[in-house]
């Protein structure tokens, strides 16, 4: 019988080998399908140094058992990472929890329980075949917790069917972490809420039939600032369950407060922005404020000056839970107005129901093309019907054309009018119905989406909720020339409302690329609303479609980048054309979210620089200097401004009196001029010229050249005499290399112009005339005692002074 049994079990086992294939794990005899995450749950030396380097850990921990080797760790990773790095001692992929995208991690132990404790000789023996050890006891009887080894052919998840499948054990199943969900509002009705949660509470087929709630408030509850305008017939103040904006209106008093006449406008409220406060039911934008306005016997002027007094209080989204009466182009006008001038002309969002006629869509929802139209869907995900199987058969949603988005719209629990006046006698309701309740689920989610991104058109906003919504229900949805959002169905316009992803979607609206640039200094650029998010950010910086690497200095979180002055846009091609720098923003995954871009114009890319004709050193009387802008040919010629100052030899100067050196400062604009220079003989005189671009912003934007010039021509010398009230000046001149001789009278070069300048030293210039002799007098009548300078110039250069005390 032993051998019987013996055999018997090595059969089993071998059967068994071969069914660990598929992603699942058993649970009281029952299969439970997994579906693969995209991240890893590996096992790893804490002194492995090398682990971070090659991988971004997402969360990590250390191993609890009294037979694990104190230096081992895990942690969880992004899939594509393990292509990069393969120094693991132990990886396995993550799973998605039911019902939400978190992951899960199956880890490497596993649980076995035993049939009874006679079964462990078994277990060790199977534990020995598969490479696994038997790490502690549990802490129940006959339970054991199992380890893969390294040498382990098949990871946990495997070797837990393994040993199930085997019908050797109680049970066998894997250690799974992260794998417990908590509920995401703890108001005592929320379970009651499939709309927002569906557990499958009314039937277990329809689990995961909702608008994505919880998985939404894991990013925003709306913000204070985001007003929720809500028309119906009124709202109860004093619900202690509401966020309730301070001021409310009456349209037929037109006056505040508003007059509650029914519980409609109540009930409507508590879905949008019933509070999380651990009482009552739970709002979709528990955040985000009710502005109620009734409409009890208000004319038609009055409904439309609603409309224009809640765009100018400040509502961001109306909701209408109404429809029908007589048709009026002034509500129209109205409505029109809060779609075109609220939000300081982005828009209000006005939502507004389908109807419950069960035929075309109803007055006034289908007159604008800018209002998102609401139809109701049931317990199962379809239209509601009059012939649906939910125990309502007396009213279904509207349909056709203007119909833009479903929401639930059957036994929605909401809140009531406080006391006895309201649809029961307690202060919720637990079966609020029709497209009047599907309606504020997408006002909620309006106001979700602009607490995210406030700076979206209404436009926007709607084409936000289209695109992300639930293609549910076994409808065909087609592609329509008039319906920009993606596939569309008659019945279920582009599918239920999904909160989660239109946040999501309006998360990566607000990602915007700030910053500015100057070639000069180290530039920033940072992407807005992207800092705490799960995404990989890749940086260019392109020119013509060449992509350079000139970015610096990623911040820790990758969403700042820095621009060396170096790498001026068009570094290289002398500025001709402008650089791109683009932020590509992607999932985990791969998958491209956004890419934004910002234009670099050129600007100089390093300061101008003077290229001159002539040599350095050279004999220079009389020859015309040309200075120009070799670089950069691409800025203007009247952005180039030169500056020139003549600085004559010291040893020339000294002789006379420079009064200041601006006397020899030139001003030219363009790309190139030309300048004459005409030292006298024996002299060494300086010209130093410098030139800017006037629009540029570098501290360094300019160039300055400094040249010494040689001169050959004749010493010209002044001698000034002071007779009565007149000077008589005399204009001398030597040649190189001979004494000064005073007496020799200078010949004037028929080709210059020559003037006389008298300065007093603290009154500056007293006198300007033109020179046409070697013999000239200046009328010095009227001027005061003192030391003056009498300075010649030609062609408005000085080459000679000389110092004269007027008495």
């Amino acid at each position: 019988m032993k051998r019987l049994n013996i055999a018997l079990y090595l059969l089993v086992v071998l059967a068994a080998e071969f069914a660990y294939s598929q992603d699942y794990y058993w649970y009281k005899g029952s299969k439970i399908s997994l579906q693969r995450g995209k991240q890893e749950y590996i096992l790893y030396r804490s002194n492995d140094v090398e682990i971070l380097k090659h991988v971004q850990i997402i969360d990590e921990g250390d191993l609890k058992s009294p037979n694990t080797n104190s230096n081992l760790k895990w942690a969880t990773i992004q899939q594509e990472n393990c292509s990069d790095f393969n120094n693991y001692l132990y990886k396995t992929p993550s799973y998605k929890c039911p019902n939400n995208d978190e992951d899960m991690y199956v880890t490497h132990r596993f649980y076995v329980k035993l049939k009874n404790q006679k079964d462990y000789e078994t277990l060790v023996k199977l534990a020995s075949k598969y490479n696994a050890e038997i790490e502690e006891e549990g802490d129940f009887p006959l339970w054991f917790i199992l380890k893969c080894s390294e040498k382990s052919k098949q990871n946990a998840l495997e070797l837990a069917n393994v040993f199930y499948e085997s019908k050797l054990f109680a049970t066998s199943e894997p250690e799974f972490i992260n794998a417990i969900q908590t509920n995401c509002a703890t108001d005592p009705y929320f379970p009651l809420q499939w709309n927002l949660y569906n557990s499958g509470i009314y039937n277990s087929s329809y689990k995961g039939i909702d608008i994505k709630y919880c998985d939404a408030h894991s990013i925003t509850t709306g913000d204070p600032s985001i007003i929720i305008g809500l028309f119906d017939f009124g709202v109860d103040l004093s619900h202690p369950d509401l966020n309730l904006h301070p001021y409310s209106y009456d349209a037929h008093k037109e006056k505040t407060p508003n007059k509650v006449t029914k519980p409609h406008g109540t009930a409507c409220a508590g879905i949008i922005s019933a509070k999380s406060n651990n009482i009552g039911t739970s709002g979709i934008a528990p955040s985000c404020p009710i502005m109620s306005f009734s409409l009890k016997n208000a004319t038609c002027k009055q409904v439309g000056k609603a409309y224009k007094i809640a765009a100018d209080k400040g509502c961001s989204v109306i909701n209408n839970s109404w429809g029908g009466g007589a048709r009026s182009e002034y509500i129209e006008e109205g409505i029109s107005y809060a779609l075109t001038h609220g939000r300081k002309g982005k828009g209000c969002v006005v939502v507004f129901a389908s109807g419950n006629t069960e035929n075309g869509i109803g007055y006034p929802a289908n007159t604008n093309e800018s209002i998102i139209v609401v139809g109701a869907i049931s317990l199962n995900g379809k239209r509601k019907s009059m012939s649906s199987n939910d125990g309502e058969p007396n009213w279904g949603s509207c349909y056709g054309y203007p119909l833009d988005i479903m929401a639930p719209g059957i036994r929605i629990p909401t809140t009531d009018i406080v006391g006895t006046k309201g649809y029961n006698r307690t202060d919720y309701n637990e079966s609020f119905n029709g497209t009047s309740a599907a309606a504020p689920h997408v006002s909620a989610v309006a106001g979700l989406i602009l607490s995210i991104n406030p700076e979206l058109s209404q436009k926007e906003v709607a084409d936000i909720i289209e695109s992300t919504a639930q293609k549910i229900g076994n409808y065909k949805y087609e592609i329509r020339s008039n319906r920009p959002n993606g596939t569309w169905n008659g019945e279920m316009g582009y599918g239920l409302v999904d909160a989660k992803e239109a946040v999501k979607k309006a998360q990566v609206s607000a990602i915007m690329l700030r910053g500015s640039y100057s070639s000069c200094t180290t530039s920033k650029f940072y992407l807005t609303n992207c800092s705490d998010k799960d995404y990989n950010i890749t940086w260019t910086l392109t020119n013509n479609g060449a992509i350079q690497n000139v970015i610096e200095g990623y911040s820790s979180d990758k969403d700042t980048v820095y621009i060396h002055p170096k790498f001026a846009p068009g570094h290289g091609n002398n500025g001709s054309s402008p650089d791109v720098l683009t932020a590509t923003i992607s999932n985990p995954d791969g998958t491209i979210v956004l890419s934004n871009s910002v234009t670099l114009h050129p600007q100089m890319t390093n300061s101008p620089h003077i290229s001159v004709d002539i040599n350095k050193y050279f004999n220079a009387t009389g020859t015309i200097f040309t200075f120009s802008v070799d670089n950069c040919p691409n800025v203007p010629d009247e952005q180039l401004e030169w500056t020139l100052e003549y600085i004559p030899d010291a040893k020339f100067a000294g002789a006379g009196f420079i009064v200041s050196p601006l006397l020899n400062t030139r001003h030219y604009t363009g790309r190139s001029f030309s300048y004459t220079a005409n030292p006298a003989a024996g002299t060494v005189d300086t010209i130093k010229v410098t030139v800017r671009d006037t629009k540029y912003i570098c501290e360094n934007a300019s160039e300055t050249q400094i040249i010494p010039v040689i001169g050959t021509r004749k010493r010209i010398s002044l001698k000034a005499t002071e007779i009565g009230s007149q000077l008589n000046v005399s204009i001398m001149e030597e040649t190189e290399g001979e004494a000064m001789q005073t007496q020799e009278q200078a010949e004037l070069n028929e080709n210059s112009e020559y003037s006389l300048e008298l300065w007093n030293a603290m009154l500056g210039r007293m006198k300007t005339q033109p020179a046409e002799s070697a013999n000239e007098q200046i009328n010095t009548s009227g001027m005061p005692q003192g030391v003056y300078s009498v300075s010649l110039k030609e062609n408005g250069e000085i080459v000679a002074q000389t110092k004269v005390m007027l008495k």
